[in-house]
């Protein structure tokens, strides 16, 4: 039975994760504790995939030299496509000059109407996903309420950026997208949302008690396509020594040039991408010694609690000894019972061909 309120709506959390070229929406029905994707209603069925995920929003405003500036697939040889995530930040933290998406927007950084039109197809973009979101909570037969809105960052965005981004949300997103009332808007930075998505694989990636370094490495396979790998290290317990060396691919591809994703480490941003662990809740934090001292408690309880529920029947030292399948023990509880039905009527000992004479 799905819990709901008396006016009948279903609470959920709404996730926005704004990329370079395309926009994912999520959505949590708390009652559940489920996730479902919520598609692009009006392109799911025409995209190509060649750029992105079907169903996905595009994430980019085109802009001609003298039109209007539109969103979607549309392309046109005259305009300009701008990630609407370079036009909340000005391009603010990507350090590749050579971007051209950057430097187009940096060259019309004094170019008012220019910036009026970016901002115009910035308000299309936000529009497009209220329509989506507030086609799905205003269904008649199954209502939603949204109770919070989380909305991914890239790690290099600062809190000026975050502010600004929060300011567009709130004047451009429909309210009527939001529910009636002020809904908790959150950030979740992008190694946030990578550790959320990991949590789960705590024994993946931390498969034995030591001291664990983690790194997050963009790898360029081929051309300009790109894997984002989790490199685990395990160093010894009193020296900056790597005893052994790891990588666990994440799921997550990227397209276009691999600079225009991930940026590039520095000074200032390095302890994001160096020394970082899981805390309870699902974040990354710097590896230390406190962290590590809970880590190795947290591995000790789970251990004991594995052992206190005996062998996993899909362990190695426990295969070929699975019991017997529940459909071979119903079979025997049928033949049980009929022997049980014929002693009640007199018919033990006697062949079926007897019992069909009488």
């Amino acid at each position: 039975m799905v819990a709901r309120k008396k006016d009948g709506k279903q609470k959920v959390v709404v996730a926005i994760d704004m990329g370079s070229t395309a926009d994912h929406i999520a959505v949590n029905y708390l009652s559940e504790n489920h996730v479902r994707p919520l598609f692009n209603s009006k392109a799911q069925y025409t995209q190509d995939r060649l750029q992105y995920e079907r169903g996905a929003i595009n994430a980019c405003v085109n802009i001609s030299d003298t039109g209007p500036a539109w969103i979607g697939d549309d392309l046109c040889a005259s305009s300009v496509q701008l990630p609407v995530k370079f036009i909340i930040s000005h391009g603010k933290g990507v350090m590749d000059d050579d971007n051209p998406l950057v430097a187009e927007l940096r060259r019309h950084d004094k170019d008012q109407k220019f910036q009026n039109r970016c901002m115009k197809g910035m308000d299309m973009f936000m529009e497009a996903l209220a329509t989506e979101v507030q086609k799905l909570c205003g269904s008649k037969c199954r209502p939603l309420e949204i109770v919070e809105i989380g909305l991914s960052t890239p790690a290099h965005w600062s809190l000026d950026v975050e502010d600004r981004y929060r300011q567009i949300f709130h004047e451009t997103f429909p309210r009527a997208a939001r529910s009636k009332k002020d809904v908790k808007l959150c950030f979740i930075s992008e190694i946030e949302c990578i550790a959320h998505y990991t949590y789960d694989l705590i024994d993946l990636l931390v498969p034995e008690e030591g001291r664990w370094r983690f790194r997050l490495v963009c790898n360029e396979a081929a051309g300009q396509e790109g894997s984002l790998w989790l490199q685990r290290e395990k160093l010894k317990p009193s020296s900056e020594e790597i005893v052994a060396s790891h990588n666990v691919e994440l799921k997550l591809e990227f397209y276009r040039s691999s600079n225009c994703f991930l940026v590039k480490p520095d000074e200032d941003l390095h302890f994001l991408h160096c020394g970082l662990g899981l805390e309870a809740d699902g974040k990354f934090v710097a590896l230390t010694e406190e962290f590590e001292e809970s880590l190795k408690r947290r591995i000790d309880r789970r251990r004991k609690k594995n052992q206190s529920r005996g062998p996993n029947p899909g362990d190695a030292n426990c295969r070929g000894k699975t019991p017997a399948s529940p459909h071979k023990k119903r079979k025997r509880d049928r033949s049980t019972l009929r022997t049980c039905r014929r002693r009640c009527n007199g018919w033990e000992g006697q062949s079926r061909r007897d019992i069909s004479a009488k």
